[in-house]
């Protein structure tokens, strides 16, 4: 008889965070904005009836491979003013009407 593991969200989303977080290029408040992205868009895709694996694969694909994220994370990072200008950018966005999927 086969065991059926349940899926454990905030286990997968540490990990994925934990593979992240060994980049130079990614700083903890980094991380913390991937997860609040990560999280409100489970939440998104588990209200139009995904399940909560589904829902954080199709987010974490969404968001990009470490390969991908580290080099762009490497421009955020580099100066305080394009620290600021990411900070703008986070806050008008959150201001601004949310797309549907």
């Amino acid at each position: 008889m086969a065991t059926i593991s349940q899926f454990d969200l905030n286990n997968a989303l540490h990990l994925w965070l934990e593979q992240l977080g060994q980049s130079p290029q990614i700083k903890a408040e980094n991380l913390k904005e991937l997860e609040s992205h990560i999280r409100d868009s489970v939440v998104q895709m588990q209200s139009k009836g995904l399940s909560p694996e589904e829902s954080f694969l199709i987010a974490t694909h969404r968001a990009g491979s470490p390969a991908k994220l580290e080099p762009e994370f490497a421009k955020i990072n580099r100066s305080p003013l394009n620290m600021i200008i990411h900070g703008l950018i986070l806050i008008f966005s959150e201001l601004s009407p949310r797309r549907k999927y």
